[in-house]
């Protein structure tokens, strides 16, 4: 029943319609001569089928669509104000076995379901339109993968968002937003990045440009991350190119348009995340077959957590902890501060690492092959605005290194004035430890301050120094200093101050015992340095032999303008006596110290003309 002269009364107007086989149910409640025109309406629609209807979505770019849809909405429209319509809109929207091909990847989902109320006022009081309402979403088993080729940008079994709340286009709240079972960047034999369970809580959209979060926990993360010999990141370089736009884009020809600003400038948006942990069974295998051999190895994420990330505030830090361990017993942990968001980040971070396997990193090392040895370090590092100070102490345990091919780059000896391996033995300790501080700082915008540059120089400066500085420490306080010069550029073995002897003497003084038992101290501590004694004979030597040898008589006439004395050169008995006192320095320290005699090394003898230095015995590592 519809008449103009009753426009209160509604009229009802029902339908049971079949679209290729899709049943269609109507059924309305109209009122359009009232003053403020109405309908109130139940619309049900079983299972239609979107295939037949492909063709419509070709101008769009997207092929292939295929699908089924089933709704069941109730639907209140109503006339609000001259020109206004309100629309209460509440129920389900239900589509299935979802199937599209896009120009860059195909979309596949089994199962979308929606449900909620939303109230839309057109036009709103501004002019646009207003929107409100409740509403949750699932959808199961959706995959995002390449048209032709076995290849995954994203997948995962099942998305839920729960409880969301519409106040305004740009006032939207997410009570929580679930993942389950995502995986990222695969193909037939590996995948990137695969997480069992994403949980974000209370999510909220303000004013259209500020996002908040309170927290996203992340469960069973496991992570692949893969270099290949020439540097790439596979498969994640090969994924990502194939499903990005093609770089060769047809040519409009021309200059191009200059960009001109149209309106004002875009408002900044906001962000705030209270809280993100990883936990759960979360690993990453990192493999790295740039280096030969090729590094593989897993780590395993027991605890990480960062909070306070905002934007808005940039005097406020983040904070960051973790806890990781390697699949040989290494780990790394980690707690501090990140200033993220000011004009120049910033950072104070403090980072300990035990028990790090060092032959798996030797390939970082040009020029050694580590084939033994631990790593510990307690690391603070600080970063503000370009200036980066870090402070390093290391311990490394039972190292062994072995040289490699002649033709491969030094990194850690090449300018050092002694030989890497002297540096290290001077330091081990009887644990087979080294203990070193290893400081790093500068300007990153410095050209100079480059990775390699500044690892060299540092590990040059802070071994050698420490090595100095234990000798010089252990021969105290005879005040003795070792020596290290470099010849023609080359590492030279350190030389500490000589014993010297009186002309002629052998017999070492007490001066001489105390000092050598400091060096039978230091050979005692570290095990793996040898001793070199070279005897050297001077010119007080063969003064001294020759006073002992009667004067003969010259064979020149009394009345000879000039007398010539002839003296003898006693070459034979003052390398004697060179050799002499370096077997009694070697005597005494396997009588007094117990040093094994495979670690005191002899040279031969020399002798020294016109030096007014005392005879001596040299002393090198």
């Amino acid at each position: 029943r519809l008449v103009t002269w009753e426009p209160e009364r509604r009229s009802e107007f029902n339908a049971r319609l079949s679209l290729d086989g899709a049943a269609i149910t109507l059924r309305s409640a109209l009122a359009p001569f009232a003053p403020q025109p109405s309908a109130k309406s139940k619309l049900t629609v079983d299972a239609f089928k979107l295939q037949p209807y492909a063709g419509l979505f070709d101008q769009l770019g997207v092929v292939d669509t295929a699908g089924v849809v089933s709704i069941d909405l109730a639907s209140n429209v109503q006339s609000s104000a001259p020109g206004g319509l309100e629309l209460d809109l509440s129920g389900s929207v239900l589509l299935t076995d979802l199937a599209a091909t896009l120009p860059l990847a195909k979309v596949a989902n089994q199962r979308l379901d929606w449900s909620g109320e939303l109230v839309v006022i057109l036009p709103a009081a501004d002019g646009t339109p207003g929107v409100s309402g409740t509403m949750n979403l699932t959808a199961s088993a959706f995959a995002l993968t390449h048209p032709e080729k076995p290849q995954t940008l994203v997948a995962f079994d099942e998305l839920s968002i729960e409880n969301t709340a519409i106040k305004s286009l740009d006032q939207i709240e997410i009570s929580k937003l679930s993942i389950r079972e995502l995986k990222a960047l695969s193909t037939e034999s590996a995948t990137t990045l695969s997480i069992s369970t994403i949980a974000l809580d209370a999510i909220r959209i303000a004013e259209g440009k500020a996002v908040s979060i309170e927290s996203v926990a992340i469960n069973d993360l496991v992570g692949l991350v893969e270099r290949t010999d020439t540097g790439k990141l596979e498969p994640t370089t090969t994924i990502l190119a194939e499903f990005s736009p093609s770089s060769s884009e047809p040519e409009t020809g021309g200059e191009p348009a200059a960009a001109t600003e149209t309106g004002p400038p875009q408002s900044k948006i906001t962000f705030n995340l209270g809280v993100l942990e990883i936990g759960g069974d979360s690993r990453v295998r990192v493999i790295d077959r740039m280096i030969t051999p090729p590094l593989s190895t897993m780590l395993h994420i027991d605890f990480l957590r960062v909070s306070d990330v905002r934007n808005d505030n940039p005097a406020q830090p983040m904070q960051v902890k973790f806890d990781i361990r390697q699949d040989d017993g290494a780990t790394l942990a980690g707690e501090g501060s990140l200033w993220l968001f000011g004009e120049q980040p910033e950072s104070d971070l403090t980072i300990v690492i035990k028990r790090l396997g060092l032959p798996q990193v030797s390939s970082y090392l040009p020029g050694y092959n580590i084939e033994r040895g631990r790593l510990s370090v307690d690391t603070r590092a600080t970063l503000k605005g370009d200036e980066l100070a870090v402070t390093n102490k290391l311990v490394i345990e039972k190292l062994k290194l072995k040289g490699k091919a002649s033709g491969d780059q030094n990194l850690l000896g090449e300018g050092m004035a002694m030989p890497l391996d002297v540096a290290l033995d001077l330091l081990r300790d009887n644990e087979d430890r080294i203990n070193l501080e290893l400081p790093v700082s500068g300007s990153l915008s410095d050209p100079k301050f480059e990775t390699k540059d500044v690892v060299r120089l540092v590990m040059q400066g802070a071994l050698q120094k420490a090595a100095m500085s234990y000798v010089k420490n252990a021969l105290q306080p005879l005040g003795t200093i070792m020596l290290v010069t470099k010849l023609a550029g080359k590492a030279t073995r350190p030389r500490f101050d000589p014993v010297t002897f009186a002309p002629g003497e052998v017999k070492l003084s007490d001066k001489d015992h105390a000092y050598l038992d400091k060096i039978g101290k230091l050979l005692t501590d570290r095990a793996g340095l040898g001793i070199t004694f070279c005897g050297v004979s001077t010119q007080a030597d063969r003064d001294f032999l020759a006073a002992g040898v009667p004067q003969a008589e010259s064979q020149s006439p009394p009345d000879a303008a000039v007398s010539t004395e002839i003296i003898p050169d006693f070459a034979a008995e003052r390398l004697d006596l060179a050799a002499a006192r370096g077997n009694a320095i070697q005597q005494y320290l396997i009588d007094t110290s117990g040093i094994d005699a495979e670690r005191l090394y002899r040279c031969r003898p020399t002798l020294e003309t016109n030096s007014e230095q005392a005879p001596r015995v040299e002393i090198s590592l």
